[in-house]
């Protein structure tokens, strides 16, 4: 991170670029992660609520593959803000970060086994209703394979998202359960809309049908909020593999 944070006479001066901020676009403030005290490492990370329209911001959005119902931007920082800026202590700014982290991954988690569900629900009843060489197709048993292992996927995303919230509900620390969810979910998002897409073939791929929407969707689940690669080097950690 190259963010920086420097006191002034009159209160903090802010020189960093986001990018990816979700809801940047149309947000009225914005909660930055800086340094204050760069060679701390990360005892010298510090937060900030910063107004979005404060002389020096430039927010500019981004368009996406998917995701279209929350808009993206990219901000450029180079302004200054007041003492009262600062939220909470200095310093502080990981410890808090760190503690919306689980959260974040079990609401990812939840959205992404949504996506999957839908996807799963559109195929039973497409090949329920499409024809082929006189008969529907979930007749054939091709498709009944590729549904029964759609529904033991989506099972098992189930299994792990509503194990980790309802720990979390609970207080426990959930630092193993989230990024299991996570990695679960997300990778059933991404496969079950394929198979999804196979069934409902060219009439997935066409606009109108919510299957294209649902295909773009879910490829951001294992990028964003911490990518797979980041949720395995946890489970690891947590599990004490190596």
């Amino acid at each position: 991170m190259k963010a920086r944070a420097r006191r002034t006479a009159k209160g903090w001066h802010l020189k960093a670029s986001k990018m990816y901020i979700t809801g940047a676009p149309y947000s009225d403030y914005m909660v930055v992660v800086l340094y204050t005290e760069p060679e701390a490492r990360a005892r010298g990370v510090s937060l900030f609520v910063v107004d979005s329209k404060t002389p020096g911001i430039e927010i500019h959005k981004m368009n996406k593959l998917g995701h279209r119902s929350m808009e993206t931007g990219t901000v450029f920082f180079d302004c200054e803000v007041p003492e009262s800026a600062l939220l909470g202590q200095e310093g502080q700014g990981m410890r808090q970060v760190m503690t919306v982290l689980e959260s974040g991954r079990v609401t990812h988690a939840a959205r992404s086994l949504g996506v999957a569900r839908a996807c799963y629900e559109l195929a039973v009843e497409q090949a329920a209703t499409r024809k082929a060489f006189g008969q529907t197709i979930n007749q054939y048993q091709s498709i009944q394979f590729r549904l029964a292992r759609m529904r033991i996927e989506l099972r098992s995303a189930e299994l792990h998202v509503y194990d980790a919230a309802q720990r979390y509900d609970q207080g426990e620390r959930v630092h193993l359960q989230a990024s299991m969810a996570k990695v679960v979910a997300s990778e059933a998002a991404i496969h079950l809309a394929d198979d999804a897409m196979q069934i409902f073939a060219g009439q997935g791929y066409i606009m109108e049908s919510p299957i294209q929407r649902f295909f773009r969707d879910a490829r951001l689940y294992p990028i964003s909020e911490g990518t797979t690669e980041i949720q395995l080097r946890n489970i690891a950690k947590e599990t004490q593999l190596g």
